[in-house]
């Protein structure tokens, strides 16, 4: 309201849009079931054996089609089809012990949720539901929603704070006649800092799924991978630690001070360590990678 009229009707049309925008992906997202087609078809079964009828499944109204499943494919998937809900000779599948079912290769089971699903991504908590092939579309539209509603009101408040100050007339003054023209500029202020703090976390959430449509991978494979990186790496360090150990041990036994100062001092000055680098041979990295694999 203390904008004017002709910024503030089309202002708060834009930011009611991706606010709604937000709140309909969000709820899609909430409510669409992201399980491996193939152990759905395993629990009907089951619950028609208890029951006594025939297997039927439910038609779902969120099919993999549209334009969010056009541009917001999740990363590392295949388009699907309906035939990849079916079991054939040529499908890849792989045991679930929870789920006690033939599985389809790419699903994982969320402990969480406590069902397989199809191309894991992640389990989100703010949405109470995990995120796969079925509906990560959806929560991806909603982090972009998110993203600009959030940047149109910091750009909002900011506009607000800047125009109190350098209008001739002072709309916090004559907001509702009350002269309360440090009191608006005070709320401003503050929205602008917690609008600040939301917007940096949406934006980092958004920029590290940016990252991962582009390497092509999903959450849950990029965590595998980074703890595959830390162990490896964890791993080089413990050996050459060791052999630093040894080096100084030969050093003192052979009574050279010096060298032994310097394999001290070069565990942290690397430029100046007299230390060999680990030589590692094809052999040797192609047996790391299989059993960090």
């Amino acid at each position: 309201p203390v904008l004017p009229i002709a910024a503030s009707i089309p202002c708060t049309i834009v930011y009611i849009f991706f606010a709604l925008a937000s709140a309909y992906y969000s709820y899609y997202c909430t409510i669409t079931d992201p399980m491996d087609p193939l152990s759905k078809r395993h629990l009907a079964e089951q619950k028609a054996h208890d029951e006594g009828g025939t297997c039927t499944l439910d038609e779902e109204t969120n099919t993999r089609q549209g334009f969010l499943f056009t541009f917001f494919q999740p990363p590392n998937i295949h388009k699907s089809s309906p035939q990849d809900d079916e079991t054939t000779d040529d499908t890849e599948t792989k045991h679930c012990w929870v789920c006690e079912t033939q599985v389809h290769v790419h699903a994982m089971h969320c402990k969480y949720c406590d069902k397989c699903v199809s191309h894991f991504d992640h389990h989100c908590q703010w949405l109470n539901n995990c995120v796969g092939e079925a509906n990560y579309p959806y929560f991806y539209a909603t982090l972009w929603s998110i993203t600009f509603m959030l940047l149109v009101h910091l750009v909002l408040m900011i506009a607000v704070v800047v125009d109190n100050f350098v209008a001739t007339s002072k709309r916090g003054d004559d907001w509702f006649n009350a002269n309360l023209f440090e009191l608006v500029v005070t709320v401003n202020l503050i929205f602008c800092v917690l609008t600040s703090i939301a917007l940096s976390l949406v934006l980092q959430l958004l920029w590290f799924h940016l990252g991962l449509r582009k390497e092509g991978l999903t959450t849950y494979q990029f965590i595998v991978r980074d703890s595959a990186k830390k162990r490896e790496q964890s791993r080089k360090e413990a050996a050459e630690k060791s052999r630093r150990m040894v080096a100084i041990a030969n050093a003192k036994q052979k009574k050279d001070t010096c060298l032994a100062w310097r394999l001290g001092v070069g565990e942290k000055l690397k430029f100046c360590d007299p230390l060999e680098p680990e030589n590692i041979t094809e052999n040797d990295e192609k047996k790391a990678s299989e059993s960090t694999a």
